[in-house]
């Protein structure tokens, strides 16, 4: 039986890795990998984390929040290019790129490659 301590968010995420643990201390830690598509690894850390802080220990440490891939520049800069162009009429990327490279294709033809 799992900890009430543990959030029910993270509780189905528990029990798949007790189950892997439960199937490596029976079977043995290389078959529980290649049994459930796991690095022998990650098994190992399961079980590490199982001992040293029990069922909590395996609940994921996922980041808080994830910091923005995008540099705030170049936010500020598509928003800028946004507002300047706003009323604009660009031609389809697709199109453009068929006239740049010499394809005389019709924008049907061009459908099909998305």
């Amino acid at each position: 039986m799992l900890d009430r301590s543990i959030s029910r968010r993270y509780r189905w995420k528990v029990q798949g890795r007790m189950a892997v643990l439960e199937y490596a201390a029976a079977h043995g830690m290389r078959p529980a990998a290649a049994r459930f598509g796991l690095d022998r690894k990650t098994v190992r850390a399961w079980r590490s984390c199982l001992r040293e802080a029990g069922t909590a220990g395996l609940v994921p440490r996922y980041p808080k929040r994830r910091r923005r891939r995008i540099p705030d520049q170049v936010v500020e800069l598509i928003a800028t290019l946004g507002a300047s162009l706003a009323g604009v009429c660009l031609p389809d990327p697709l199109v453009a790129v068929a006239r740049a490279s010499g394809e005389g294709r019709s924008r049907n033809d061009l459908e099909d490659l998305r």
